[in-house]
């Protein structure tokens, strides 16, 4: 870069810092870490365990103990109300990975998961996703619509779907 256009991007830069601009705190994480790959498994353990979720699995031809694709971020989901920071959005997706289902799970402090009953059945259609079968009306499932595409373009992690009960609850 120019000598002449450094300092004035530069000042540019500090300024928009100091303004707060586009410096919001990142709460979505989708890294990979050990910790993480233990709470994603042990979350989607839990929900696996839950009576309801067969039922939902057979629907994507995934049964329990077996592989599935995932893509998964721990956040709130924008657009929707109250936020939920602590919760993880796991989207769980077909072998053709054109149907899913999001659901949801929480880690407490205590390390114990929590099952969220709530999710939403998903379906891809050129390219982008809509949402269905979840709690709310159109403007939740345009919001979790817009989450899926965007959250179906981060790399899938394949899990095993086994069912973990120890330490885990539901919660409506």
């Amino acid at each position: 870069m120019k000598q002449s256009l450094f300092v004035p991007t530069l000042v540019i830069v500090i300024l928009a810092s100091m303004s707060g601009a586009d410096c919001k705190p990142q709460v979505a994480e989708s890294r990979q870490t050990e910790g993480t790959s233990k709470n994603l498994s042990k979350g989607i353990g839990c929900l696996v365990a839950q009576d309801w979720i067969g039922d939902d699995l057979r629907e994507l031809s995934l049964r329990v103990g077996g592989l599935a694709k995932v893509r998964y971020e721990t956040g709130s989901i924008p657009g929707i109300s109250p936020e939920s920071p602590t919760t993880t959005n796991v989207l769980l997706l077909s072998p053709h990975g054109t149907r899913g289902w999001l659901l949801f799970f929480r880690t407490q402090p205590d390390g114990t998961t929590i099952a969220i009953r709530n999710g939403y059945r998903v379906k891809r259609i050129d390219g982008t996703w809509s949402a269905s079968e979840g709690n709310g009306g159109i403007a939740t499932y345009k919001a979790m619509g817009d989450f899926v595409t965007r959250l179906a373009k981060l790399p899938p992690v394949s899990v095993r779907l086994m069912p973990v009960a120890e330490g885990c609850q539901l919660s409506e």
